[in-house]
C-alpha cells in the first residue's frame, strides 16, 4: 500500500532567507538522492513548498513537504537506514525548530 508521508518545519527566527531556501532544496533533492543499496529509486513523488494558509492555524510551522512512498518497506529504509536521509535529519544546525510528521495511507480511516 502506498504512503504519504508529510513532514512540517519551523524554522529559527533567527535564520536568513539563504539558509531556508538551502534547507528546502536539500530537502527536495532527497528525491534523487535516496536509492536503495542496489541503487534504485524508491521516494515516488516529493513536493513542497512555504506555508500559505490565511487561515491563522499553522501553529508557527513554515515549510511543508509531502513524500509518497509504494510501501511501508520504502518508508521504513528512508527512516531508518537511508544514508542521505539520516544526514538531512540529522544536520541542520539548528535551522530546524519544531518539526511535525504526518504519516498516512491514502483512503485507510
Amino acid at each position: 500500500m502506498p504512503i504519504t508521508h508529510i513532514v512540517l518545519f519551523a524554522l529559527a527566527p533567527s535564520s536568513t532567507a539563504e539558509a531556508q531556501q538551502a534547507l528546502a532544496a536539500r530537502f527536495l533533492a532527497l528525491k534523487d538522492k535516496c536509492v536503495k543499496p542496489d541503487g534504485s529509486k524508491y521516494i515516488k513523488s516529493l513536493i513542497g513548498g512555504k506555508q500559505t494558509s490565511p487561515e491563522g492555524k499553522g501553529k508557527g510551522l513554515q515549510y511543508g513537504f509531502v513524500v509518497e512512498f509504494e510501501t511501508e518497506e520504502d518508508r521504513t529504509y528512508y527512516l531508518e537506514k537511508d544514508a542521505e536521509h539520516l544526514a538531512f535529519a540529522g544536520g541542520n544546525g539548528g535551522l530546524v525548530t519544531d518539526a511535525c510528521v504526518f504519516d498516512f495511507t491514502p483512503g485507510e480511516f
